[in-house]
């Protein structure tokens, strides 16, 4: 990929950041069906700590708080940061929500902080996703759950390598799940487009 086309990439993409960036992720409708997705695994309830890895613009965090009691969010962007505390101020001005900037592979929380974690839309991006799987186990509470949607490995592998993701079978995403220490895992593709990996610590 080319200097301009890469930097192009990483302001809209892999990490969001600028006008065109905080307009992308202000309101990302390209994502909502995803985020059912993990929403629909999560089976989030009042009693739930949520966390999501790589929030974007907060978009997610805003859909998680319609039912769990507080959430927290973490993204490499700070312009992500900012853009997902702005979009739900008021959940952060009550307390029920912290943001934070930070990479997967070294959450700022301490062990068992949360019921629940998610990370839509991120996984592609990480350089060592066996050390953030690690990571997200180690956050979760015993029976904590874990949504990772992402792109399946398929047909459009070698372009997306190009651009810098990483894709995976479920096969391979499941033995790096199992790795990290979880059970009851399940990987599966939807629509060809959505790669949704679900595991209980």
């Amino acid at each position: 990929m080319s200097g301009i086309l890469s930097k192009i990439w990483d302001a809209t993409a892999r990490i969001p950041s600028g006008r065109i960036g905080r307009l992308m992720y202000k309101d990302p409708k390209g994502h909502y069906p995803g985020f059912r997705l993990v929403l629909e695994k999560l089976e989030i309830a009042p009693n739930d700590v949520f966390c999501e890895v790589g929030c974007g613009g907060g978009a997610l965090l805003k859909m998680a708080l319609e039912k769990a009691s507080r959430a927290a969010g973490l993204d490499l962007s700070p312009d992500m940061a900012a853009l997902a505390r702005k979009q739900n101020r008021e959940a952060m001005e009550s307390g029920r929500l912290e943001v934070l900037e930070g990479d997967a592979e070294n959450l700022p929380w301490d062990d068992g902080s949360f019921t629940c974690l998610a990370a839509a839309n991120v996984f592609f991006f990480l350089p060592r996703p066996d050390a953030a799987l690690r990571e997200f186990y180690r956050v979760l509470a015993p029976g904590g759950r874990m949504a990772v949607i992402t792109h399946p490995a398929g047909r459009g592998r070698w372009i997306a390598e190009r651009m810098g993701m990483h894709l995976y079978t479920n096969e391979q995403m499941q033995d790096m799940a199992l790795e990290a220490g979880f059970t009851q895992v399940e990987c599966t593709t939807r629509k060809r487009v959505h790669q949704i990996c679900f595991a209980v610590k």
